[in-house]
């Protein structure tokens, strides 16, 4: 799992980090929220934020509500962290729309299980298991590989099609294929953002970031089919 860590104490941060590399997470700092959008706008990718709520230049709310704006991160869970255990902070936590809450100092055990429920259910809401796709479209592993690829090499013809339409003005119903492909392969995530790339109102650049969206998928898909496929010939 990739999680960002998001705090302006050095010391919760590096106690945070270790406790999630024990649990085999690959790990980004932020020393802010304003440090944690930069690098997120700039094409960070993680499955999670572990956001400390009060921190100087912007706060996590303030970073959570910067996220729910934008086409491919306003899904993206977090996790406050925080040395207050008054129930008015969790409630805060709550009503922003926070997938989990864990107190400083952290308990390694309580820290572990409720990122690893983040990102599991995270990954259950990007895309279909590929063993559930498999049987829906009644396909090999093989096959619905080739056409994961398939559905990236389009994605990334899609790249240059909108840099390339005369006057930067790009029909939304050219994407429609490629949301189709995502529905198909179970990339709901991908479809997800592809539509909202469809709104007449969508720039250009949330189209190019949606569409480039696919290809992280399928990228994130053939990966855990490589892990499974190496954990069976083991």
């Amino acid at each position: 799992m990739n999680i960002l860590i998001v705090d302006d104490d050095d010391i919760a941060r590096i106690s945070l980090s270790n406790i999630l590399h024990g649990a085999g997470a690959h790990v980004t700092q932020a020393v802010d929220g304003q440090d944690a959008w930069e690098q997120l706008a700039c094409g960070l990718r993680v499955d999670a934020v572990c956001c400390d709520m009060m921190m100087p230049r912007l706060d996590g709310i303030g970073l959570l509500k910067r996220t729910r704006g934008h086409i491919v991160l306003k899904d993206l869970p977090f996790v406050f962290i925080s040395s207050a255990a008054n129930p008015r902070t969790v409630d805060v936590a709550t009503a922003s729309g926070a997938a989990g809450y864990i107190l400083k100092p952290f308990l390694a055990v309580q820290t572990r299980v409720t990122m690893q429920r983040v990102v599991r259910d995270r990954r259950a809401a990007c895309a279909e298991h590929f063993l559930g796709t498999t049987r829906r479209l009644a396909v090999t592993p093989e096959r619905l590989e080739e056409r994961l690829r398939e559905l990236a090499t389009r994605a990334n013809n899609e790249v240059g099609s909108i840099f390339a339409h005369p006057g930067g003005v790009y029909p939304p119903a050219m994407l429609c294929h490629l949301h189709a492909g995502s529905r198909t392969l179970g990339l709901w995530r991908a479809a997800a953002c592809l539509k909202a790339a469809m709104e007449p109102t969508a720039t250009m650049m949330e189209r190019l970031l949606a569409v480039a969206e696919v290809g992280h998928l399928v990228d994130d898909q053939i990966a855990e089919m490589h892990v499974l496929a190496q954990a069976c010939a083991a």
